[in-house]
């Protein structure tokens, strides 16, 4: 499932918990606030995260050139998240 953009049923989740997860969502609150909107009334949202991407670099330095590199491909095929692949099945039939 994408975290960032994902389709729901109308039940709600108890809890979305992302370990290690937001650094490589490109709208990290936009990805937040629609996660927020998929609980049920009074659900858990949790994450885990190293630091702010200025305070580690380990990570956020790579991760941007991924995102740098990868907009052309993603332009031409689409996003390549699980959720874009259950679309695409569901519309295949």
């Amino acid at each position: 499932m994408d975290g960032e953009d994902f389709e729901l049923n109308d039940l709600p989740f108890d809890a979305v918990i992302s370990r290690v997860g937001l650094i490589y969502f490109p709208d990290q609150l936009g990805a937040i606030k629609r996660q927020a909107a998929a609980l049920r009334v009074r659900g858990y949202l949790g994450a885990i995260v190293y630091a702010t991407p200025e305070e580690c670099r380990f990570f956020s330095d790579p991760v941007s050139v991924i995102r740098r590199r990868a907009t052309d491909c993603v332009a031409r095929i689409g996003r390549p998240f699980v959720g874009g692949l259950i679309r695409r099945a569901r519309s295949a039939g």
